[in-house]
């Protein structure tokens, strides 16, 4: 029956969302299938963010108000003391930026000589192509 549960969290993550709040021990459970509160927060957090942000993954935020939400149902502790474990808006951004600046570059770059065997299997084709011809007929 995990495996289900499981499923529904990633293929129909609203539902299973809807499910783990209105089951009266719903976050109690998942904490313990979890393993403990940061995998519970994670999977939590992962979940609402296939709804709500279009399947983007969780950040910190994210994580840490799922942690707040699981602690506040099951009365354990509060927020998560992670910090930077996830990438922030911020890294993202930055990333973006590399990634892009790094692809302008190399559309800059002139496209790569031919290689020496490149070269000389062009070479042996257009021989090839030329023999194949059929040869004028000779007045």
């Amino acid at each position: 029956m995990a495996k289900a549960k499981a499923k529904q969290e990633h293929v129909q993550p609203e539902e299973w969302l809807i499910r783990l709040a209105t089951e009266e021990d719903g976050y109690a459970r998942l904490v313990e299938e979890s393993g403990g509160m940061a995998r519970a927060a994670y999977r939590l957090a992962s979940a609402r963010s296939k709804v709500e942000a279009a399947g983007a993954p969780p950040v910190l935020d994210d994580l840490q108000a799922a942690a707040r939400l699981l602690a506040s149902r099951i009365g354990r502790g509060g927020a998560l003391p992670i910090t930077s474990l996830l990438v922030s808006d911020s890294d993202i951004a930055s990333l973006r930026a590399t990634q892009v600046a790094v692809e302008t570059a190399l559309r800059s770059l002139p496209p790569p000589a031919p290689s020496a065997h490149r070269r000389e299997r062009a070479r042996a084709e257009r021989s090839r192509a030329r023999q194949s011809r059929p040869s004028a007929p000779q007045i």
